[in-house]
């Protein structure tokens, strides 16, 4: 019999793996890994779309959009309570209608710092720049370094005699940009509300929901508003749902495979579109 005193460091575990790497590449988690130790995973993920949301929330049909990417996320512990990650892809081939192409080397350097010392609340300060962009951006060539403060809350519980878990994450990321439109004064926040629980149905098995919406806030005053506007709109909001599995491959659990399957159900200026990802993971 699985309960929650039992699993309750499953629990803990799929609270730091479920909201620091499957589905969100925008953030790690506030958990944050002791030192020198963390995470690896290697994955691959699909994503396509057909249709966009304005900025009035109304669909439009567009060209078909696919993405397969070789992603990659690795995380460590430097010092008690700060780690370091790295984040993004090694490849990816883009198609949008005719037009198409292959990118390499996509990657995101971030630094976060937990202030917090309690199990099961956790407030983190982090930072994040981009190290390599394989893609070429003729319009926006712009480097963002991003900051802000992540506030989780998760509890483990036991549902029906299984070890459960609920969270709920609320992500500030203000973005500061260094390149051509520096002092254009661009100003841009967003706001990530994340909701997420789940359940161990095996020791070998747990799955989860997800919850997640994204709100656009500030405003963007570009000089250069003809060139800047078409790349960035002023408005992106969207509401995500998705549903996973995560499954350890052996009995110290540190090397397993997770699923994931994402859909984009509302949004402001975004794609309507589907994201499925799998990949491998250990820790250390």
């Amino acid at each position: 019999m699985f309960t929650a005193n039992r699993l309750s460091p499953l629990v803990f575990f799929g609270l730091f793996l479920w909201s620091a790497f499957l589905p969100s590449r925008a953030a790690a988690s506030p958990w944050v890994p002791e030192p020198l130790h963390g995470f690896l995973k290697l994955g691959y993920a699909y994503s396509e779309s057909a249709s966009f949301f304005t900025i009035d929330a109304d669909t439009r049909s567009v060209p078909r959009f696919t993405s397969h990417e070789l992603t990659f996320f690795g995380d460590i512990g430097i010092a008690p309570r700060v780690a370091l990650s790295l984040t993004g892809n090694v490849a990816a081939r883009e198609q949008a209608g005719e037009v198409g192409g292959f990118a390499f080397g996509n990657l995101i350097a971030m630094a976060r710092v937990r202030i917090t010392s309690s199990p099961a609340i956790s407030v983190a300060l982090r930072g994040s720049i981009p190290l390599v962009d394989g893609r070429e951006r003729p319009l926006h060539t712009d480097r963002v370094f991003s900051l802000g403060p992540r506030v989780s809350i998760g509890h483990g519980f036991s549902l029906f005699g299984l070890s459960a878990f609920a969270s709920f994450a609320l992500d500030w990321t203000i973005p500061v940009t260094f390149g051509p439109t520096l002092n254009e004064g661009r100003i841009a926040t967003s706001v990530n509300l994340i909701g997420e629980a789940g359940a161990w149905l095996h020791e070998y098995l747990m799955v989860k929901v997800r919850a997640q919406l994204l709100i656009g806030v500030g405003h963007r005053d570009a000089l250069d508003r003809e060139r800047f506007i078409a790349q960035t709109p002023e408005r992106q909001d969207s509401f995500d749902l998705g549903i996973g599995a995560l499954i350890p491959v052996e009995r110290s659990r540190r090397v397993g495979i997770d699923l994931y399957l994402q859909r984009t159900l509302w949004g402001r200026s975004r794609a309507l579109g589907t994201l499925v990802s799998a990949g491998v993971y250990t820790t250390f």
